[in-house]
């Protein structure tokens, strides 16, 4: 079968939000070609809000995490396509198990006898975006859509302004969301300290306002840069501790209110890129050349900050020597990339639909 010959196509999503975020472009592209079929995704509920800022898709699947009712939901649907991004095993199997006749991937992880298609992962190095459009041109999909692109509905604009306003703020302030975290490990985080430093020369010098975000598990990380902080500067309404609090909806929202983000290597420097937000990443053992956020609004632009040390990128989650690809980052050099991409935002620029 090929792709306009589906009638209903369900698409997997990567697990993990930046890689989710850097799947956009492929995903775009797979809804513009099939433009008349019915085309579903499915997603774990940490990344389906996602999808409720993209166009394109006719329906959202919320998957549950567990393998029975994962297939389960599928089979509802009732579809004749599934296209997989995550190149897991389990993937293939529950789209098996939901008794998709056309199942579509990369191969590898045990899975190739699953696929009904199966495609060779590419043998360069590609961007990770890259490497899914490689994936839906070798199925016949266009791929002209390059860069990710969030757009944020009018609906989500007042209750994250209005949230903000009863932690203080002013609105004219700057205001800068960073993000200390990482899903990943340990080994991807700035330290907490340094974060701290630079929290506390944005505010002295440039009166920002700093809004802390994150997931659920990232709290232990904001606590540790509150507490590296003054006491005053926590009691007061310089800094807004939103970490665990925000669905994608209203993170990516906030983005798009702010004046630039700071963040590692995760899901949250990536979808800042695509809302169009001025984005400084801070990398040490992942490969920027591979994962480094990309933007396709015009007032978006990315600066990525890493310390060249002779064993990054080593792609570990925790560092077993000195972490030095990270700590020999300091907050002046972020503090100078900040003040460059603050230099260029201009909020009228954000696409809010």
């Amino acid at each position: 079968m090929r792709p306009l010959e589906a009638k209903r196509i369900v698409v997997l999503a990567p697990n993990w939000l930046g890689d989710a975020v850097m799947a956009l472009p492929a995903m775009a592209s797979v809804c513009r070609t099939v433009s008349r079929s019915h085309v579903s995704v499915a997603a774990r509920q940490s990344v389906s809000g996602l999808f409720e800022l993209v166009h394109g898709f006719t329906d959202i699947v919320c998957l549950e995490g567990t393998w029975l009712r994962d297939a389960q939901l599928l089979k509802a649907g009732a579809y004749d396509v599934a296209l997989l991004f995550p190149n897991s095993f389990r993937s293939a199997l529950i789209a098996r198990w939901a008794g998709i006749g056309e199942c579509w991937g990369y191969c590898g992880d045990g899975r190739s006898l699953l696929l009904s298609t199966a495609v060779e992962r590419p043998s360069a190095l590609l961007h990770q975006s890259d490497y899914y459009r490689h994936l839906i041109q070798a199925l016949a999909f266009s791929a002209e859509t390059t860069h990710p692109c969030v757009d944020i509905p009018v609906r989500f604009i007042k209750p994250v302004y209005d949230q903000l306003q009863e932690h203080g703020y002013d609105g004219v302030s700057p205001l800068i969301v960073l993000a200390p975290g990482a899903a990943y490990g340990t080994a991807r985080q700035w330290e907490p300290a340094n974060v701290a430093r630079l929290i506390k020369k944005l505010i002295n010098n440039q009166d920002a306002v700093c809004v802390l975000v994150g997931a659920f598990n990232d709290r232990v990380t904001g606590t540790a840069v509150l507490r590296a902080l003054e006491q005053e500067l926590v009691t007061g309404s310089h800094v807004i501790n939103l970490i665990g609090v925000t669905t994608v909806p209203e993170l990516a929202t906030l983005l798009a209110l702010s004046n630039a983000y700071i963040g590692n290597d995760s899901g949250a420097s990536h979808l800042a890129a695509a809302v169009g937000t001025p984005v400084v990443t801070v990398f040490g053992p992942t490969n920027e050349h591979a994962s480094a956020p990309m933007t396709g609004k015009k007032s978006g632009r990315v600066e990525v900050i890493a310390h060249q040390v002779w064993c990054r990128p080593c792609m570990l989650r925790e560092c077993p020597i000195d972490h030095s690809c990270m700590t020999g980052v300091t907050p002046d050099s972020v503090y100078a990339a900040t003040l460059r991409v603050m230099a260029l935002k201009d909020r009228s620029r954000n696409t809010i639909t």
